[in-house]
């Protein structure tokens, strides 16, 4: 079996002239309005992983704050100072402390708790703020989301072609949602799966 059970054969990264010069101009309105894009991390949590995690007794949410708090040490340790992380609600918690995991035992103040706004202070290392509907009020979220989006997209199309006979159209291409086309696509390479002995655990998220 491939490591993480996807290919990168013949995958580039390219973009038309008139799109990058479009993308320049963003970035110059951003940085007169005093931010300067600095670099794009991404975590990904591949089925196995979150499989694994379910066992233990931990949501597919509790996942997606972990990889969270881990995205911001690294931001803390990349910008060298304390840094305000803007989070998107995870799994509409309140009390987001009972769930850290990376950050747990970590000295903090709670600055506030709710259903719409929930904000700690962690000494040394910055504010983290988990904002509802962030990414429809917060810029950097809204492009944060954007990104988020181009990677799983990504991600999926890796995945596709690591089965042979994956057609690379656009089309059909599996969504990784509950949706016709992926359907298909988990029936058709059953039997791949099998004489490459993918465990189901690596393919599928556990139900029920």
């Amino acid at each position: 079996m491939e490591p993480q059970c996807w290919s990168v054969t013949g995958e580039t990264f390219v973009s038309a002239e008139d799109r990058v010069a479009r993308l320049r101009g963003h970035a110059s309105w951003l940085a007169e309005r005093g931010v300067q894009l600095v670099a794009a991390k991404v975590s990904v949590a591949c089925t196995r992983r979150l499989n694994d995690e379910r066992r233990r007794g931990r949501s597919r949410f509790v996942v997606d704050l972990h990889a969270m708090e881990r995205l911001v040490l690294r931001l803390r340790e990349t910008a060298g100072t304390e840094v305000h992380a803007v989070c998107g609600k995870v799994g509409g918690i309140g009390d987001y402390a009972s769930f850290f995991g990376p950050l747990s035992g970590r000295l903090h103040v709670e600055l506030a708790r709710g259903r719409e706004h929930s904000d700690y202070h962690f000494p040394g290392l910055g504010r983290l703020s988990f904002v509802r509907d962030a990414d429809a009020h917060d810029p950097l979220v809204m492009l944060a989301s954007l990104v988020g989006k181009y990677v799983r997209e990504l991600l999926m199309a890796r995945v596709a072609r690591y089965y042979a006979g994956a057609e690379d159209d656009g089309a059909s291409l599996p969504s990784g949602y509950h949706d016709p086309r992926t359907e298909r696509f988990v029936v058709a390479t059953e039997a791949l799966r099998r004489r490459r002995r993918v465990p189901i655990a690596c393919f599928e998220r556990a139900r029920g």
